[in-house]
């Protein structure tokens, strides 16, 4: 859920930052994980769960490389994320996570055999058609021209 709302929030944030300071992806990945990093640090220390994760690492030392691999492919696709913000509209990448995340979800149900109560496939469908009912409206969308300030004086 937290993960949504962002996507929906962030990117009028990302339109101003990209802008303003014209910031190449690798940049705008450094600057999140930076703080992503210091968060979450901060948080397993004070909770405590820093000393759980040291515990299992030691009993369980190949969680470590499956931490790495997902590391190494989590910083593809943030590339690819920045990548696209930088070269499109900050609303397609938003636009297009969430639409990837619903997949994994669908495809998840399936591979997996869960059983989805009628009302979860009422969200699908919801998130779904808000997804393309956006998609559509940015696509085909007729602007009118912003009055020049010579018109506006008139």
């Amino acid at each position: 859920m937290t993960s949504l709302i962002a996507d929906g929030l962030l990117p009028d944030f990302q339109a101003e930052i990209k802008s303003v300071y014209k910031p190449r992806p690798v940049d705008l990945m450094q600057q999140i994980n930076k703080w992503a990093f210091i968060f979450s640090f901060g948080y397993s220390v004070v909770s405590l769960d820093i000393y759980y994760f040291f515990m299992f690492a030691i009993d369980h030392p190949e969680v470590l490389i499956d931490i790495a691999e997902v590391s190494i492919l989590n910083f593809g696709v943030q590339m690819f994320v920045y990548y696209m913000i930088q070269k499109f509209k900050q609303h397609v990448a938003p636009f297009v996570l969430t639409i990837r995340k619903i997949f994994s979800v669908v495809i998840s149900v399936f591979w997996f055999s869960h059983p989805i109560h009628p009302a979860q496939w009422l969200g699908v469908g919801v998130v779904f058609s808000a997804a393309i009912f956006d998609f559509l409206s940015e696509k085909y969308c007729v602007r009118k021209p912003k009055p020049s300030a010579v018109e506006s004086h008139v």
